[in-house]
């Protein structure tokens, strides 16, 4: 049996569903959002497991733009990549290829064997990604379609909770993507957060889900809350 490898929009909850399914096939779980935010802050001179992966990044960087490297060397040097707003400044697509490092970086040192893996919204974008996630590597990739009204409530209950969480803290939390980015651009401007929210996610509806579908083995439909298990098993079924 392959091992299925859910994409989708962000608030698709891949990740819940992710674990759901690691746990019913007794497997373990990888996600590489929380390794890329953790492995990115790691600064360049560091001794620490995955450095690795900022030097191989920092390597390729060099080779496609003198000017970027120059830029982003001093800022990777003090292990300030692992702000998202900071590191995306330099494009999303040096923002993409540390990921595509890292995952390259992970499967060569077996991290990803005997797991279920789960992946960001962005990976299956980047060819380099859909060639190591495909099925002559073992996987079934399993596009969850669900409804934008759906996909915006909780995103909705996302900021908010991002909200919350920096009012306990005392300080603005770090902001970790692109839809809180959006929200807070949004109310910067004038409008409201929902606003800011409805706008990145249509942006990414339309360049992302018909290449979701090109690339996806098996799509499932989703237009209504439905228990979580239940989902789950209609996920197994497509394996």
């Amino acid at each position: 049996m392959k091992k299925p490898l859910l994409i989708g929009l962000p608030a698709t909850c891949k990740t819940t569903y992710s674990r759901l399914i690691a746990k019913k096939l007794n497997f373990e779980i990888i996600s590489t959002d929380i390794l890329f935010r953790k492995y990115r802050a790691i600064p360049l001179d560091s001794n620490k497991f995955g450095v690795e992966i900022m030097r191989n990044f920092l390597s390729c960087v060099e080779k496609q733009s003198k000017e970027i490297y120059t830029k982003i060397l001093p800022e990777a040097e003090k292990g300030k990549l692992g702000d998202s707003k900071l590191f995306r400044s330099f494009g999303e697509d040096i923002f993409r290829l540390y990921e595509i490092e890292m995952n390259k970086w992970l499967n060569k040192n077996g991290k990803f064997d005997n797991k279920i893996v789960d992946l960001s919204a962005s990976a299956l974008l980047y060819e380099e990604n859909r060639n190591l996630f495909s099925a002559k590597n073992g996987y079934t990739k399993i596009l969850l379609d669900v409804n934008t009204n759906i996909i915006l409530s909780r995103l909705l209950k996302d900021y908010k909770q991002y909200l919350e969480n920096s009012k306990n803290a005392g300080k603005k939390m770090p902001i970790r993507g692109a839809y809180e980015i959006a929200a807070e651009n949004a109310i910067k401007n004038g409008g409201t957060a929902i606003e800011g929210l409805q706008a990145q996610l249509e942006k990414d509806k339309n360049y992302r889900i018909e290449k979701y579908k090109k690339y996806s083995d098996k799509i499932i439909k989703i237009d209504s809350e439905i228990p979580k298990e239940q989902i789950c098993e209609i996920i197994l079924k497509k394996l």
